[in-house]
């Protein structure tokens, strides 16, 4: 079984933000905590939200089917190639992702055992 911190070791080796993921360490083992307590390995995660989906991927990796949305609308994730890096990212390491953009989330009722939101109320008007 993998380890939080392998987990996070193996997503960071890939991940293609450079430093993004080096401040937020703590909530790493935090959220991977979390999850673990709750749900086995296998169960389904909707991280909304997630931006570059670090913190979706050391999930996925750790075992759980994690789906990861976001409108890609800050700033920095509208820096040229940014949202490329991003999508590629994903892709690489297996997590499903949907860009959203408004309008009725593409979700059927039930379809996750948990759902997950880190820093998204403030973005919320």
């Amino acid at each position: 079984m993998t380890s939080i911190e392998e987990a996070a070791s193996f997503v960071q080796e890939r991940f293609p933000i450079e430093g993004y993921m080096n401040s937020s360490k703590s909530a790493y083992s935090t959220i991977g905590g979390t999850v673990q307590r709750y749900l086995k390995p296998g169960a389904r995660i909707l991280d909304f939200g997630c931006g570059p989906a670090d913190k979706t991927a050391i999930l996925q990796r750790l075992g759980y089917q994690c789906c990861g949305c976001d409108d890609l609308q800050e700033d920095w994730h509208r820096d040229p190639g940014q949202r490329d890096t991003i999508l590629n990212f994903v892709k690489e390491v297996g997590v499903d992702f949907r860009l959203v953009n408004g309008g009725p989330l593409p979700f059927e009722k039930n379809e996750f055992d948990m759902v997950m939101l880190h820093d998204v109320l403030e973005h919320l008007h």
